[in-house]
């Protein structure tokens, strides 16, 4: 596998025992890209998320709309570095994951911020705070969101699941 770059790409794959790559995707922007955090589900997959800003932003072979600030992806890559789902989520100002999860049953939840309206799937949260919500493991669709108001939206939450 070659791996380039360009000044705002970055990368997410998957070692052997021996520490051989057996596949990498690139997530890149004309902006900035970030990745965030990852969870394995049960049967082996990955969940990635990714924010990044600004216009042209790639996911592996996917092209996602333009971020409106600061918006983030959520993908599941099967064991063998295939993209199953990618869902983009933002709103109109700058939003983050700072936790995913998968549980034993196979269950994503995250929780992040949001600095403006955030729009998850069919759920709306007019205002700035932290949010924590489910999305469906086989589809990634939002299954629920609960947010927490505060103002500014000046906030970071991480998670433990048990």
């Amino acid at each position: 596998i070659t791996l380039t770059t360009t000044t705002n790409s970055v990368w997410m794959g998957r070692l052997d025992t021996l520490g051989n790559i057996l596949w990498a995707l690139k997530a890149e922007n004309q902006t900035q890209s970030f990745v965030g955090p990852l969870a394995v589900h049960p049967g082996g997959d990955l969940f990635a998320s990714v924010s990044y800003q600004g216009v042209n932003f790639v996911f592996g072979n996917i092209n996602v709309p333009n971020a409106s600030s600061q918006d983030y992806v959520v993908a599941r890559i099967d064991t063998t570095g295939n993209i199953k789902w990618l869902n983009k989520f933002g709103g109109q100002g700058s939003e983050s994951l700072g936790g995913i999860i998968s549980d034993e049953n196979g269950r994503l939840f995250g929780i992040g911020r949001n600095t403006n309206t955030l729009t998850l799937g069919t759920f709306t949260l007019p205002t700035p705070g932290l949010f924590l919500t489910e999305l469906d493991a086989g589809n990634g669709s939002t299954q629920w969101v609960s947010g927490m108001s505060s103002p500014g939206g000046n906030v970071f939450g991480q998670a433990i699941l048990s």
